[in-house]
């Protein structure tokens, strides 16, 4: 809070109080603040700076509130938005202990208590966080115009107090990085995705998250370390695999082994808008995200490799039995995930009402995903570098998993809980040529199969039923 204090009044200093530019921020503030009278009695502070600090200790508590009613949306926008994180973004990054918070929040309060067990900036990040699935009829209750001014105004506000908190706990800024990894602004800026994703796994090692043995001083259980640790690998990975960007994929293999349900700590007390069997869904599907999220690792650098040597081969390289043993072997590797994740669903989704589906929802889409990107580069070989069959089934398998990306948006759109998709997925990204890859700057998960789709309808005499396709794209 010093750091937020300074920052917040540092401008208000007359400046020849300031002193020279060289001079202590700390010297020019107890130089500017009221000198306590002669007649009043320190007792301890004997020193002018320890008076100082005091001085503003003092109305910290009325500042902090202060501070919250302004950068905090009103109550019914805060208990929405509470709702939607812990329906949708918490299931995907259980980054805090659910039971915990609403031990502390309290639906319609206008009440600031909570903060004393969660920080602004946290609770900041939360609110960006969930305006994500804000639906328009929701947007226009509110004193926003439009989805990208309500995403851009919290987001702006989450990312002046994360720089204002340089002094903050690590795993706090841990945590407010990796929510904040959500935002995807339409143009080219510093504070993208990418640059939270950094972010995150920087303070998240400076916080020995990446290690066993947690610190001593840790307030956060050692399980849900493990949880945060593996909420920045699964975003960093998802980001660099959803992007295309093989280059800024975390390097180091982490020595942590993956999650369990036992982490979690999970309680029988009510926790927000989940009841028991939901979260008890939720966690296996999260677990399965981190062990998907392996393979998808192994996809990146594998398909890296192939085009570094097609650089170092000027004019293409032809396919070799190595390469293509490899690619069936990951393809093998993702079926295998995937029947298990089929069956985890299968003896569990009669319990989860299909408004809460988009988790597991977005989970069968990256899979699919997957498997398109695995055979993306073959489907236009030319015969001399490969066997003739091998663009034909590489086009199979692409289309097959454009419609599979194709029946789970479907079932998220057709959803009567209109909320289930991210804003950021109805919108239509530009697309950059880099190599042989795609790079979308959003909608990257659903854009690839849309436009194999397109592709497809340009010459309907291929297809067997074409206002089948027809439908199935709309």
């Amino acid at each position: 809070m010093d750091s937020l204090i300074r920052s917040t009044f540092i401008d208000d200093i007359p400046i020849a109080a300031r002193g020279s530019t060289g001079e202590d921020p700390d010297e020019a503030l107890v130089t500017w603040a009221p000198s306590p009278s002669e007649s009043e009695h320190l007792g301890t502070l004997d020193e002018p700076r320890d008076w100082f600090w005091q001085y503003w200790r003092d109305i910290e508590f009325d500042l902090a509130r202060s501070l919250s009613e302004t950068r905090i949306p009103s109550q019914p926008l805060r208990d929405k938005l509470v709702c939607l994180y812990f329906k949708h973004i918490h299931p995907l990054c259980p980054v805090f202990d659910e039971v915990e918070f609403f031990a502390s929040y309290t639906f319609e309060s206008n009440g600031m208590s909570f903060l004393k067990a969660i920080s602004l900036l946290e609770f900041q990040a939360i609110m960006f966080a969930g305006s994500l699935h804000l639906n328009s009829h929701q947007i226009h209750d509110t004193q926003y115009q439009s989805t990208y001014q309500c995403h851009k105004s919290l987001f702006e506000t989450a990312k002046t107090t994360y720089n204002a908190c340089g002094d903050a706990s690590p795993i706090v800024l841990t945590r407010a990085a990796i929510l904040l990894t959500y935002w995807s602004p339409y143009r080219s800026e510093l504070y993208t995705n990418i640059y939270w994703a950094d972010q995150a796994l920087m303070n998240a090692r400076a916080a020995g998250l990446h290690e066993d043995q947690p610190q001593s001083t840790s307030l956060v259980s050692p399980g849900r370390r493990r949880l945060i640790w593996w909420c920045c690998l699964l975003r960093d990975r998802l980001l660099a695999f959803g992007l295309r960007r093989f280059q800024r994929l975390y390097q180091e293999t982490p020595s942590r082994p993956l999650p369990t349900p036992h982490d979690f700590e999970l309680k029988d007390a009510q926790a927000g808008p989940l009841d028991i069997s939901c979260r008890l869904l939720y966690i296996e599907n999260f677990i399965a995200q981190c062990e998907l999220s392996q393979i998808l690792t192994r996809i990146l650098r594998f398909q890296e490799q192939r085009i570094h040597a097609a650089e170092v081969v000027k004019g293409g390289f032809n396919i070799t039995d190595p390469e293509i043993c490899e690619v069936t072997s990951l393809h093998l590797e993702l079926d295998a995930w995937n029947h298990r994740h089929e069956k985890l669903l299968n003896q569990n989704c009669r319990k989860v009402s299909a408004a809460f589906s988009m988790p597991l929802q977005m989970t069968k889409i990256y899979y699919s995903s997957a498997i398109a990107a695995l055979y993306l580069p073959y489907m236009s070989l030319t015969p001399r570098q490969s066997n003739s069959s091998i663009p034909a089934i590489a086009l199979k398998e692409v289309k097959e998993a454009a419609s599979q990306i194709a029946k789970s948006t479907e079932m998220l759109a057709y959803n009567v809980d209109s909320d289930n998709i991210p804003c950021a997925m109805y919108e239509t990204p530009p697309v950059y040529s880099w190599g042989s890859s795609l790079i979308l700057k959003r909608g990257a998960w659903i854009t690839l199969p849309i436009a194999v789709k397109m592709v497809f309808l340009r010459n309907l005499t291929d297809i067997e039923d074409p206002a089948t396709e027809l439908q199935e794209i709309a």
